[in-house]
């Protein structure tokens, strides 16, 4: 199972997620879905990375990552929209996507990262209703736990973009909040993960390992002001999200067995 779940994980790295219809039904469809959520708040956050000077090259690269990622499995998800709620959400994901799109791979200047800000608001509701459609159809303690493990990827995603918008310039009491709001739910979620019965040694491992990472990450995202401080956060949002990625694929195995 392990191996497994690593094979899973690599193929997420190099961008190349395998079709659904040679993977494990609903759980895989579940996370599919869900990384897509996280996918909409990477790809402002390397798009605001590159804007401000973080790593340029590399936040290039896993933003033309992120946005082929994104195509593939909305092409994966299309086949996976049973009922008309489903194909209501893929559409939406899909008419959204075009707009985004042109933005996140275009010039990049803050017109464009406030572009982004509201559009990926929407990308991201759309997303999660499918995810949500998906688990209410598979009707299974794991498919939730694939959902909220899978979530909290774009809880991770989703603080650091917030941080790199705030670093812009974009700073306000709404965005404040949304960081407050995320930091909270990231915490309740991880404790709820953490609590689950169906969990196995490697996945109490890979928790506790997201815990310490949690630690750091949250602290990072307290700093202010240094260009330093923005590759911290830049660099620990990637490490939390590797490990993320770990423990949802392997509840995703879970549900296979």
């Amino acid at each position: 199972m392990l191996i497994r779940s690593l094979l899973l994980l690599f193929g997420f790295l190099l961008g190349d997620c395998p079709a659904l219809a040679a993977d494990t039904g609903y759980a895989a469809a579940i996370n599919q879905a869900g990384r897509q959520r996280m996918l909409t708040q990477r790809i402002v956050k390397t798009y605001c990375q590159i804007g401000l000077g973080v790593t340029p090259e590399a936040s290039k690269a896993q933003l033309k990552e992120s946005v082929a990622l994104f195509e593939r499995q909305l092409a994966a998800l299309k086949p996976t929209a049973t009922s008309k709620e489903m194909r209501d959400a893929t559409a939406q994901i899909d008419r959204l996507w075009g707009p985004f799109k042109s933005v996140a791979t275009g010039p990049v200047h803050r017109a464009g990262a406030q572009q982004l800000m509201g559009s990926s608001e929407e990308l991201l509701r759309a997303a999660d209703e499918l995810t949500k459609l998906l688990e209410g159809q598979s009707g299974t303690a794991i498919g939730r736990l694939v959902n909220i493990s899978g979530r909290q990827r774009m809880v991770s995603q989703r603080l650091a973009k917030l941080y790199m918008l705030q670093a812009w310039g974009f700073d306000s009491p709404q965005l404040r909040s949304d960081m407050s709001a995320a930091a909270a739910l990231f915490a309740t979620a991880l404790a709820e993960l953490q609590q689950a019965p169906q969990n196995t040694d490697a996945i109490r491992a890979q928790l506790e390992a997201v815990s310490i990472q949690w630690e750091w990450f949250r602290h990072a995202l307290e700093l202010q002001g240094e260009e330093s401080f923005r590759q911290l956060v830049a660099d620990a949002s990637e490490s939390i999200l590797r490990s993320l990625e770990m423990i949802t694929a392997l509840y995703q195995e879970r549900g296979s067995n």
